[in-house]
């Protein structure tokens, strides 16, 4: 069973019933715009997919931000960006993109396909981990691969 994403402000997004919290959907498009900006639409989904498959997962926080600003230790950041300290938005037209898709992933995620078929995991194609020898492969893209361990 899936656990529910927490939600703390609520706000309603026209024309769905469904409401969440600003502050996550900014965490989720922060993401998306950081990670895949340069990917095509699926590649921005992929990432949108894998923030909030962990959040269903035991081994990571419950919520979008707590998800996307998560450390294994002082210096191990989940999403290298977030350990970086420009995060300017240098792009906005391409960040209005990354909201949109950050929109329809979040309002439709368990409704809709997951492209990466549950992964919690990407990394860019030329980045490899010593300990990848046992993941799955599940979705690529032209910059990333989406896996499970």
């Amino acid at each position: 069973i899936n656990k529910p994403i927490i939600l703390e402000e609520r706000v309603g997004i026209k024309p769905y019933n469904d409401v969440f919290d600003e502050k996550q959907l900014k965490c989720l498009t922060d993401n998306i715009y950081f990670e895949a900006r340069n990917e095509k639409d699926a590649g921005k989904k992929a990432v949108a997919f894998v923030t909030l498959n962990r959040t269903n997962d035991d081994d990571y926080p419950s919520t979008i931000c707590g998800v996307v600003y998560h450390k294994t230790n002082k210096y191990n950041c989940q999403f290298s960006w977030t350990c970086t300290k420009s995060r300017a938005i240098k792009y906005p037209d391409l960040y209005k993109k990354c909201r949109q898709i950050a929109v329809n992933v979040l309002m439709n995620y368990g409704h809709i396909p997951d492209l990466t078929k549950g992964a919690t995991y990407f990394r860019r194609h030329n980045v490899r981990q010593h300990w990848e020898r046992n993941i799955k492969i599940t979705f690529t893209t032209r910059n990333h691969v989406f896996y499970r361990i």
